[in-house]
């Protein structure tokens, strides 16, 4: 499976560029893929290159290294990740989901609901979450 990588939600033409370092690109490609077969401690060791040769304001990655600590029930490495993803593109609704998941998890009602806000006044049809 190839996945194109976009940098950051913005204007599309301005700030959504296509990263053209192949071996970054293959390794994130092979992360995603690691992680549709399973294995997410291997998708872990792919992205940990990845964070280290890919950009550093590439949030996908640090969402993707946060989904895979959940998968692993890692609540807090996950959650040390999302939120690096989240601090970076506050848009990384990928990012938002997982860390609403941990908090659902860990019966952390207020910080549910309030992650649960931004994913609606940032996307309001996402997985169909109505404002409460």
């Amino acid at each position: 499976m190839l996945h194109a990588i976009f940098k950051r939600k913005g204007i599309y033409l301005e700030e959504n560029r296509i990263f053209k370092d192949i071996e970054f690109v293959n390794l994130y490609n092979d992360a995603f893929n690691l992680k549709s077969a399973g294995n997410y401690r291997g998708a872990i060791e792919k992205l940990e290159k990845v964070l280290q040769i890919g950009p550093r304001d590439f949030a996908w990655a640090y969402a993707l290294m946060g989904e895979q600590y959940y998968f692993l029930n890692d609540y807090s490495q996950s959650e040390k990740y999302l939120k690096k993803a989240i601090e970076m593109d506050e848009h990384c609704m990928y990012a938002r989901i997982c860390l609403l998941k941990i908090y659902e998890k860990k019966n952390m009602k207020l910080e549910a609901q309030q992650e649960e806000e931004k994913i609606f006044e940032y996307n309001p049809s996402l997985f169909g979450l109505r404002k409460r």
